[in-house]
């Protein structure tokens, strides 16, 4: 509301921002941006304003933060931009930068949806080059198109590069374990998954991956058997129906 953007301040590029912003809105048609679109358009802005904004992740949610008079307030885009001032802030501050990186990191998901491996393959680079805070998802991306076009010993190389960066990213352990069943490695594969039990036990594709080890040794009652946990736990999981 008014009310809440002057307690922050008078000072006129906060007003002028959230008129920018408002404009913005009003020409975009249907239900506007999302909260992403929302909190890069913020960033720019406020950056071009001199205004010292921080972006905050809050379980794959992003929103941006301001720090003001020692005390933080979140201008939450889900909520019609609602500042909020908190008492205990929480998610992950990054710095503006990393808002560049997240835009590489999506454009690359949306190139690798449209099979341009080699575009997203590129785009997913240049996230890793900008912001090594968040080249351990880059990677992961990466590894996972690779993994798709069959070039098993890049994809592994990202893989262990993204575990190396950020040894609690379950996908990670269970993309490598995946490449390792696919390069014959049965034994490293379920030490991978094993890792990934560890971390989140009822994860569907850790008993589809062990199915698929299962059934290339010849254990076809162990493959069925963790084929239907992996079906209890996602009923339309693909990879285990077909199995």
């Amino acid at each position: 509301s008014v009310s809440e953007h002057r307690q922050l301040g008078t000072d006129r590029g906060i007003h002028s921002l959230q008129q920018v912003i408002d404009k913005l809105y009003d020409n975009i048609p249907g239900q506007g941006l999302d909260c992403f679109g929302a909190t890069l358009i913020y960033s720019i802005l406020a950056e071009q304003l001199g205004l010292d904004i921080l972006v905050v992740e809050k379980e794959r949610h992003i929103l941006n933060r301001i720090k003001r008079d020692k005390k933080t307030y979140d201008i939450d885009h889900k909520l019609g931009d609602k500042i909020e001032q908190q008492d205990s802030p929480e998610g992950v501050e990054h710095p503006l930068i990393s808002l560049v990186a997240f835009t590489y990191i999506k454009r690359g998901d949306i190139e690798n949806n449209k099979d341009n491996e080699q575009e997203a393959i590129e785009l997913y680079t240049k996230a890793i080059i900008v912001d090594p805070e968040l080249s351990d998802r880059a990677y992961l991306h990466r590894a996972v198109v690779y993994m798709e076009a069959e070039v098993y010993e890049l994809a592994k190389a990202d893989y262990e590069k993204a575990i190396s960066l950020n040894p609690n990213e379950i996908k990670s352990h269970v993309g490598l374990a995946f490449v390792e069943y696919h390069l014959f490695n049965y034994d490293k594969a379920m030490e991978q998954l094993s890792k990934a039990e560890n971390i989140e036990a009822l994860n569907p594709d850790i008993y589809y991956v062990k199915a698929l080890i299962q059934y290339e040794q010849g254990k076809k009652n162990d493959a069925l058997r963790n084929s239907a946990i992996a079906i209890g736990l996602e009923q339309d999981h693909e990879g285990a129906n077909h199995l």
